[in-house]
């Protein structure tokens, strides 16, 4: 991967580092180093030591400000050092496309960042492309929202999910006696965890069920390991429960033979992923199943907090339980993940903004890949994706419902006189979503 040194003068820092933040892939941020040139003589790095141009890695692109005077280019270059003179007084601006096509060059920018998310999804279209899904927002009269969800995308390889739960497992006393399960049938999640699981432990997984059958006719009670990519909102893990005991009319794992096995045994969920709304629904959910055998292993998982200090607290209190998540309760408050990313980067009139237009966009895109024939029957705030997450983290082996149904779904909308069909970038059902908004 390249690697970056900006100089500057002291009174361009911070313009420098701000635009630098906006624009460069946030994988690549660490590999991206400002120096500054204090009175005209004197160069400070990021930590505020003084350094010398002699001290410039090796392997490294140098970009200079017109305002640096005095600095060897001759020598640098001779050195063998790529060396760039910004003369233009705005290069340096949020969003700015010259400093963007630079960093392109370099593979540096939050554009080379999403078109490598985009390219690692197992699922997506072979016909269509970042671009393609940028100019849906020209036609709605939004360009830059866009690119401002496309620069906090982050797609998690599944070989990343799986070194989460394997760390997750040994930090959990994982013996290899324990079994190791998955949570439903290998689907998306199953299939895509299970190879890499298999080389990280050393174990077959198998589903639950099997599992919990197994340790019932083992002469040891063994503890029972559970591996799952993300914990959302916990109705997945509901509707589980239900299938074990064989009240789901759409079962995700086969019934167990006995129905009070599912108390008899210890089981420990781990999941790469976890939201806190996730947790805590998750926790009430056993709580009212009675399941003090099941425990959940989040430590190690990557987080995503979306609720407010007041919803949480309602938690800890009791107030809310798992039926608040479930009900999409409006009482339970919730800051969408996207709005907080955004927050940090644009004013409040722009946000209200930028929540009018997902609004518009988000509630017809939920409506019609859940069939909802009214207004009535859409839940509350899900044009931001499940239980109102807003998420713009999804997995390489598929496109959770808790991320913005800008991103998963596809489907003819309204804007305006307009007639517009929204083709999503990361469809959850692959290429054939894509027909779904031309029909």
């Amino acid at each position: 991967m390249a690697k970056l040194l900006v100089v500057c003068s002291d009174m361009e820092m911070a313009r420098v580092v701000d635009a630098l933040r906006y624009s460069v892939r946030s994988d690549q941020r660490q590999d991206v180093i400002v120096w500054e040139l204090r009175d005209g003589c004197k160069l400070v790095d990021g930590n505020q030591q003084t350094v010398f141009w002699t001290d410039i890695p090796a392997d490294i692109h140098v970009l200079v400000t017109k305002s640096v005077k005095g600095f060897p280019r001759d020598i640098l270059i001779d050195a063998g050092y790529s060396i760039k003179v910004v003369s233009r007084e705005g290069f340096f601006q949020e969003g700015n496309s010259k400093l963007e096509r630079f960093l392109e060059t370099l593979g540096m920018c939050w554009t080379d960042q999403a078109r490598d998310a985009y390219e690692s999804y197992d699922h997506r279209s072979p016909d269509f492309d970042v671009a393609s899904w940028l100019k849906q927002f020209d036609a709605i009269g939004a360009p830059s929202l866009g690119k401002a969800l496309l620069r906090h995308l982050e797609v998690l390889p599944t070989d990343q999910c799986v070194s989460i739960l394997a760390k997750s497992y040994l930090a959990h006393s994982g013996v290899p006696a324990d079994f190791v399960a998955t949570l439903s049938k290998m689907g998306k999640s199953g299939a895509a965890l299970s190879g890499g699981l298999r080389r990280h432990l050393e174990r077959d997984p198998i589903i639950l069920t099997d599992a919990i059958e197994k340790n019932a006719t083992s002469q040891e009670r063994k503890c029972i390991h559970v591996f799952e990519d993300g914990l959302w909102t916990g109705i997945e893990l509901s509707r589980v429960l239900e299938s074990l005991i064989g009240k789901s009319t759409k079962p995700k794992l086969p019934a167990l033979s006995d129905p009070t096995l599912l108390h008899k045994y210890n089981v420990v969920l781990h999941f790469a992923l976890a939201t806190d709304i996730g947790i805590y629904a998750a926790k009430s959910l056993l709580l009212e199943w009675d399941l003090k055998n099941f425990s959940l292993a989040t430590s190690n998982s990557k987080m995503i907090e979306v609720l407010t200090a007041e919803a949480k607290s309602n938690f800890e209190n009791g107030n809310f339980s798992f039926k608040h998540v479930r009900d999409f309760a409006s009482e339970v408050s919730i800051t969408p993940r996207i709005i907080t990313l955004l927050s940090v980067e644009m004013s409040d009139a722009a946000i209200t903004h930028v929540m009018g237009v997902i609004r518009t966009v988000g509630s017809q895109l939920w409506a019609i890949n859940n069939k909802a024939l009214s207004d009535s029957a859409i839940p509350l705030n899900v044009e931001f994706g499940a239980n109102g997450i807003g998420s713009t983290t999804l997995f390489r082996h598929s496109s959770p419902r808790a991320v913005l149904p800008m991103f998963w779904a596809s489907g003819p909308i309204k804007w305006g006189s307009k007639r517009i069909h929204w083709k999503a970038l990361f469809p959850e059902n692959g290429p054939k979503d894509h027909i779904l908004a031309t029909s």
